[in-house]
C-alpha cells in the first residue's frame, strides 16, 4: 500500500477525488447557493454541450494557436536580443535596465495602453502574451550563457568553428536545461495573460478564445458554463506541464546526461 501511494499519480489522483467528493457533499447540503457552485452534474452536461456544439472547443483552439505565434514570435525576439547583448556591452547594459522595468510588470497593467496601440484586435493579446513570455525567455537564455564554462567558447574558436555551428553543436547542448526553464515560465505566465486579456476583451468586444467563453458565461450567471470553461483551462495546463514539456525534456536534457 506504501508503495502505491508513493506513485504521484496515484497521489494526485486520490486528491482529486477527494476534492470531487468534497464538493458534492457541499453541493448536497447546500452550504453554498448553486447560484455560486453547481453540482458537478450540471457542469459535466454543460461541458458535453459545450463540446458538442463546437463552441467551447474552437475558441480554445484559437486561444492555443495565439499563444503558439506568441511563443515563436518572443523565441526569435529573444534570440535576437541576446545575440546583440553578447556583440554589444552597452546593448547588454540597456537590456539589464529595460528587464530591472519591464519583467515585473504585469501584462493586465498595460492592457489598456496596448489596447490604444492595437485597438481590440488579436494583435493586442498577441503583444500581451508576447510581453509575458518574452522577459523570462531573455532571462534564462542570459543565464544559460553566463553559465556555459568559458572553454566551450575557446575550444569553438580554436577549431574555427562558424556561428552557426557553434550554436547548433555547443550553444543550444549547453543551455537547453535553461531554454526550457524558460519557457515554461513564459507558458505558465502566458496562458494566465492570455485568459485574462480575453476576459477583459469580452466586456468591450468578441475578440478572443477560451477566456471570452468564460466571461460570457459569466454575463448569462451560468456558473456551470464558468466551470466548464475552468475545467478546459485545468486540462490544457496540466497536459502542457506534464505531457509535452516532460516529452522534451527527455528527448533533450534526459537525453543528453
Amino acid at each position: 500500500m506504501k508503495k502505491v501511494l508513493k506513485n504521484i499519480f496515484i497521489q494526485r489522483l486520490l486528491w482529486i477525488v477527494l476534492l470531487l467528493l468534497v464538493w458534492e457533499i457541499t453541493v448536497v447540503l447546500k452550504l453554498i447557493p448553486q447560484s455560486a457552485l453547481p453540482s458537478i452534474e450540471d457542469v459535466c452536461k454543460e461541458l458535453i454541450k459545450a463540446i458538442t456544439k463546437g463552441e467551447l472547443l474552437r475558441q480554445t483552439f484559437n486561444s492555443i494557436s495565439i499563444i503558439l505565434k506568441a511563443m515563436v514570435i518572443s523565441f526569435i525576439m529573444a534570440l535576437i536580443i541576446i545575440y546583440l547583448s553578447e556583440i554589444s556591452k552597452i546593448f547588454k547594459s540597456f537590456l539589464d535596465t529595460v528587464i530591472l522595468i519591464l519583467n515585473p510588470l504585469p501584462g493586465v497593467a498595460i492592457l489598456p495602453l496596448i489596447m490604444i496601440w492595437f485597438g481590440i484586435s488579436e494583435n493586442a493579446i498577441l503583444a500581451i502574451i508576447v510581453h509575458a513570455i518574452v522577459w523570462p525567455l531573455i532571462i534564462n537564455l542570459n543565464t544559460g550563457l553566463n553559465d556555459m564554462p568559458k572553454v566551450y567558447r575557446e575550444v569553438s574558436m580554436n577549431l574555427g568553428l562558424s556561428s552557426l555551428k557553434f550554436i547548433k553543436d555547443i550553444l543550444l547542448y549547453s543551455t537547453m536545461p535553461f531554454i526550457i526553464s524558460g519557457v515554461k515560465i513564459g507558458w505558465a505566465r502566458a496562458w494566465r495573460a492570455l485568459i485574462s486579456a480575453e476576459m477583459i476583451f469580452g466586456a468591450v468586444g468578441s475578440v478572443g478564445g477560451i477566456g471570452i467563453y468564460i466571461y460570457r458565461q459569466r454575463a448569462f450567471a451560468n456558473p456551470s458554463g464558468i466551470f466548464a470553461g475552468l475545467i478546459i483551462v485545468m486540462v490544457i495546463g496540466i497536459f502542457i506541464e506534464e505531457v509535452v514539456f516532460k516529452f522534451i525534456e527527455n528527448k533533450t536534457i534526459n537525453k543528453w546526461k
